[in-house]
């Protein structure tokens, strides 16, 4: 009795494991899921209810979306070097976009409106926005409670994983640094705003900056893709995949300028991603024999590709509307 006893506890706890296993995994695979709806409901209430006048619109929800998906990416990346944490143990953070109610309830509570805005000012000026929270830069103080919960977030869960007060300081410096560089209004389109750097573009304002979000966002999955280690060991598929992607990206460059259908080099240059990705994607299959992608990275650039097709579809297709149809 004593032995079917242990060997029954033994079943329950085995299936509770599998259980708790089988709930992570879901939270894992809900989270980006999670932070793209968030994070789209967060730009309508801003842009469309809480704001001066409302200018939410497709391209505005898409511009939002994708400085938030690469400030969050900074984020675990960070995690993962300065707390040595594998990529898949911080998954969970992407709930974390959940904090970025917390202007929103700010406005709410002080019968105020957003008027929220990328850093701007003299390389002092953002020095001093950056070391109080935004509160001395009176547009973005509503993010000052936000900004203040996100580092001392980033100390405790710090403190949680590695129990060193260094590290943990370290990890709330560096997000909160490196978050507020991303917020700095480094690149926009001339002479729709006031950028560090401005490029000639057709495109609108939050066309631009969608595109260029998209770029950086893309990036940065890569990044994060190769430091998890789902591209999977063997270097050459990938050295293979990477090598078509920029020849395809070289050569959509030449088509645009010959055929005329973007006129501007930052457009030119920065249109062609959908392509490019499923070229790699596609390389990399033919060359998988010997070991496959891993699903996280496939579901990962799957995510990708559908938002590369969401920001440059309509594009593509007013490009193509306006060759057909004469002005």
């Amino acid at each position: 009795m004593s032995l079917a006893f242990t060997e029954k506890s033994k079943d329950i706890r085995m299936d509770a494991a599998d259980g708790l296993l089988n709930w992570r995994s879901f939270l894992n695979a809900f989270a980006p899921i999670y932070f793209l709806s968030f994070s789209l409901l967060r730009c309508y209430v801003e842009t469309a209810i809480l704001a001066d006048q409302s200018s939410f619109s497709y391209y505005v929800a898409l511009h939002h979306t994708l400085w938030n998906a690469t400030t969050m990416l900074i984020i675990v990346l960070l995690m993962h070097l300065v707390l040595k944490v594998p990529i898949m143990r911080l998954l969970w953070v992407m709930y974390g976009i959940t904090l970025m109610s917390i202007p929103l309830f700010y406005a709410m509570i002080m019968s105020e409106n957003l008027r929220l805005e990328y850093l701007r000012g003299s390389f002092v000026e953002i020095i001093g926005y950056v070391a109080s929270f935004c509160w001395t830069y009176s547009r973005n103080r509503p993010l000052t409670i936000e900004l203040l919960v996100i580092f001392f977030s980033m100390f405790v869960v710090g403190y949680a994983y590695t129990r060193s007060f260094p590290r943990s300081l370290a990890l709330a410096v560096s997000v909160h640094i490196a978050g507020n560089i991303f917020a700095i209004h480094w690149v926009g389109p001339i002479p729709y705003s006031k950028s560090v750097i401005g490029f000639r573009t057709q495109w609108s304002h939050h066309q631009f900056m969608s595109v260029y979000w998209l770029n950086t966002l893309t990036a940065m999955t890569m990044l994060i893709i190769w430091r998890a280690g789902w591209f999977g060991e063997i270097k050459r598929p990938l050295f293979y995949a990477a090598l078509a992607a920029a020849a395809v990206w070289m050569f959509q460059v030449i088509i645009f300028k010959i055929t005329g259908c973007f006129n501007r080099p930052f457009d030119i240059v920065m249109s062609g991603l959908p392509a490019v990705t499923l070229t790699f994607l596609l390389v990399r299959l033919c060359f998988s024999e010997r070991q496959m992608l891993s699903g996280w990275a496939w579901v990962t650039m799957g995510i990708i590709f559908f938002i590369q097709l969401a920001v440059m579809g309509p594009i593509y297709f007013n490009n193509m509307k306006a060759d057909l149809i004469p002005l």
